[in-house]
């Protein structure tokens, strides 16, 4: 920006001298038609300056909207990086929450089996001490009488004893039922766990993979962006670097405007002659 007002202010210096230039030509065939051509030339100047001014106006206002895409796009940047943590967050809480859930049911399936054992033990256990108060006491009547041995028992003693002894080998077929879903509810819950921590792999493998993207395409956009630079600043250089040391100085670029006014007024001159 500096280096286009830089250049219009040597172009308003010049007109007065290209003006005096003029005057010190021989004149044409009419003073009126001198004075035209003067006009001219002032109104082609005055032309081109309200170009540049034109074009500078379009040059601020695209890098005024450069700015705002920029800003706009770290907003949305920061705001979708906000987002990605919170969501992280959430899903991390989900899963600490889902896994004292299931470390609480385990316990209380744990507690439930334990009470159980305890229920069915104690209840053989009762079993077991009223059978042997029953031979004692069985015992005991046999002793002081010495009466002969007890007679075979009775049909609804053998039926309750026969009952007795279904119950006890059903209550053992549970046991070992019980058993079993006990380990399977375990290899079930292992393989739960698996599956889970496969679907956060992926996940994260994805939003990794998305991340990779956008760093590779602002890579891109900045590379873009530097070669513009770098090939606009070499056209400037070749315009007005006349030395070629990668610097421009006040005088160099006055002596090139100069020249490239002197070269339009050579080449309007010669169309002049032309006609």
């Amino acid at each position: 920006m500096k280096t286009i007002l830089t250049s219009l202010t040597l172009a308003l210096l010049l007109v007065p001298a290209l003006q005096a230039g003029d005057h010190k030509k021989p004149a044409p065939s009419s003073e009126e038609r001198r004075i035209q051509d003067a006009q001219k030339r002032l109104d082609e100047t005055a032309h081109k300056i309200n170009a540049a001014k034109r074009a500078l106006e379009l040059l601020t206002r695209q890098q005024e909207n450069n700015a705002k895409s920029l800003k706009q796009y770290q907003t949305d940047l920061a705001n979708k990086k906000a987002a990605a943590e919170k969501r992280a967050r959430d899903e991390a809480a989900e899963k600490r929450a889902r896994e004292d859930a299931a470390k609480k049911r385990a316990q209380e399936e744990v507690a439930k089996k334990r009470s159980r054992d305890e229920a069915i033990k104690k209840k053989a256990q009762e079993s077991d001490a009223a059978k042997r108060r029953a031979a004692e006491a069985a015992k005991r009547r046999q002793a002081p009488a010495k009466k002969p041995q007890r007679p075979a028992p009775s049909k609804a003693e053998a039926t309750l004893a026969s009952q007795l002894a279904a119950t006890e080998k059903a209550m053992a077929q549970l046991r070992e039922q019980q058993n079993e879903l006990s380990e399977k509810r375990s290899a079930i819950y292992k393989q739960l766990i698996e599956v889970r921590k496969r679907e956060q792999a992926a996940k994260k493998k994805e939003a990794d993979a998305r991340a990779a993207k956008s760093k590779a395409d602002q890579e891109a956009k900045k590379k873009q962006a530097a070669a513009a630079a770098a090939k606009s600043r070499a056209e400037f250089l070749k315009r007005f670097d006349r030395n070629r040391d990668g610097q421009v100085t006040k005088d160099e670029t006055r002596a090139t405007l100069a020249e490239e006014a002197k070269r339009r007024a050579a080449e309007r001159e010669k169309a002049k002659q032309k006609k």
